[in-house]
């Protein structure tokens, strides 16, 4: 909340306007890891168009890529690729999978 204490009024007030403030450290929390997700999908999503790969639409949770084109070999590179950019940007380790 000390670090972040922007997201901790938003959230603060947020809570408020609808009359309740129950379990505001928690909502600055998802606030956090939303801002997290979006920077670390962003990311994968330049690195994608870099490699040439063409993005069919970023959702929730990940990204869905067209992969007709893209042989298994090519595409377990792409990932490994994604989780090392984010690796560089963020300092974080994260594993794209296909699904």
């Amino acid at each position: 909340m000390e670090i972040r204490s922007d997201l901790y009024d938003l959230a603060k007030k947020s809570k408020e306007d609808r009359g309740s403030t129950f379990n505001i450290e928690g909502t600055v929390v998802n606030y956090v890891m939303c801002d997290l997700e979006n920077q670390a999908l962003m990311t994968a999503f330049d690195y994608l168009i870099e490699q040439g790969v063409e993005v069919a639409s970023l959702v929730f949770d990940g990204l869905m890529v067209y992969k007709d084109s893209l042989s298994n070999t090519r595409l377990e590179k792409i990932l490994v690729g994604m989780g090392k950019r984010v690796k560089e940007i963020m300092g974080c380790d994260i594993t794209f999978t296909n699904k």
